[in-house]
């Protein structure tokens, strides 16, 4: 993991060994949005399938730290949302298997357990959104 000043990334090489050691469709999604949208936890844990139009997320403006409303394309991170849920608009896009919203504790532990077995180091969420500011 490279660091650069005070804050830690992920290399495209080091990011490529941690998607590959996901299988999960849900995480895969998690990972690739937190780091190529750059999404911070909160607004990824918060995120339903309402926000999405057409090949764009809608980040609403309470969930923003900014309180700006933001508009991310995605279309070029081929996204495959678990196709197993029966989902509604109002539903959360990461959630549980039991349809409750994904909480960031959750997420962090998501993300160590991926980092652990593909970096042989733990990473947090935030090295993620570093790396769609220094990539």
């Amino acid at each position: 993991m490279a660091e650069h000043r005070d804050f830690q990334y992920l290399t495209r090489e080091e990011f490529d060994r941690l998607l590959n050691a996901v299988h999960d469709e849900r995480d895969r999604a998690l990972l690739l949005l937190l780091k190529h949208a750059g999404l911070n936890v909160h607004e990824a844990c918060n995120l339903r399938f309402s926000d999405i139009e057409g090949s764009s997320i809608i980040v609403p403006r309470e969930l923003a730290k900014n309180k700006k409303q933001r508009v991310i394309d995605i279309s070029h991170l081929h996204l495959k949302f678990p196709s197993t849920i029966k989902t509604k608009p109002g539903d959360f896009i990461f959630s549980t298997r039991q349809s409750k919203k994904l909480t960031e504790r959750r997420v962090q532990q998501i993300i160590a357990r991926y980092s652990k077995k593909a970096l042989k180091k733990r990473i947090s969420p935030r090295a993620l959104r570093n790396s769609f500011i220094i990539n």
